[in-house]
């Protein structure tokens, strides 16, 4: 059983504000330094949460107050999940740092990476990554967290898992709590097979949703040995004092891959 412990310091805001930036052109094998488009934050209520994970303390700059992400989403045009700091985040940061040997000098890609957390984790631990959102406004937010906490090196790219164009491949995939959505469930196991080298292996956190027995059973169906290993967490946003939740690890791996030493 694993404590992850978080601490919420109210500060006003991170630093975030209007980011603009130019997209350069860039062929299907190349990742983007930085998220493409404009990402307004200015307006969103961001708060910084002090948090343990991965051997060490985090600053991350996030979203608590779901009633103005939701007055903002109209702006967005679509509910920014991605600025909420969620249970399966740390959780995620934890499993990497547990893999240590299987990371450090390794290409990771993160999925879905909102406020980056994974990412920096993986950074931290010495991976070369690159983080991917639907979201402009997350990857600037995880770019803010990286600032925040002495991260260099990511680079980043939006991207729609329906839609995924990039050749490149990696050898680990990390997503925290990317299994949600039940109709991209086919989605996330297309870019796990067509992005994962030989050998390779994806590691994803879920808070022990009612869907991901479903996405489990696709995945071992399709090939993919699937490992469950559950840990009982501090919740981020308590609702009731020593509130505690479940999240899930899951690694995949291809039944027929040697794991990586």
């Amino acid at each position: 059983m694993r404590r992850s412990t978080c601490q919420v310091s109210v500060s006003a805001g991170s630093g975030s504000g209007v980011v603009t930036v130019q997209a350069p052109d860039l062929d299907d094998n190349q990742a983007l330094d930085i998220a493409p488009g404009t990402a307004d934050l200015s307006d969103l209520p961001i708060e910084t949460v002090a948090i343990e994970s991965a051997g060490r303390s985090w600053q991350i700059a996030c979203v608590f107050d779901h009633d103005a992400l939701l007055r903002a989403s109209d702006r967005l045009g679509a509910f920014p999940f991605g600025l909420i700091l969620w249970d399966a985040a740390p959780v995620l940061a934890d499993a990497l740092a547990e893999r240590a040997e299987r990371i450090t000098g390794r290409r990771v890609l993160e999925i879905g990476s909102g406020a980056g957390l994974a990412g920096l984790a993986a950074r931290f631990l010495g991976a070369d990554v690159v983080q991917t959102d639907h979201s402009a406004e997350a990857l600037a937010l995880a770019r803010d967290n990286a600032r925040l906490n002495g991260i260099e090196g990511i680079r980043q790219r939006v991207v729609d898992w329906h839609d995924w164009r990039s050749g490149e491949t990696f050898d680990v995939v990390v997503g925290s709590d990317v299994l949600y959505a039940k109709e991209s469930h086919a989605a996330v196991l297309e870019i796990l097979d067509r992005v994962l080298k030989p050998g390779g292996f994806a590691l994803l956190t879920d808070p022990a949703r009612p869907d991901q027995a479903a996405f489990v059973a696709m995945a071992r169906a399709a090939g993919w040995q699937v490992d469950i290993a559950r840990h009982t967490v501090d919740a981020i946003s308590p609702f009731v004092p020593d509130d505690r939740t479940d999240v899930d690890v899951l690694e995949l791996a291809r039944e027929t891959a040697q794991r990586p030493a």
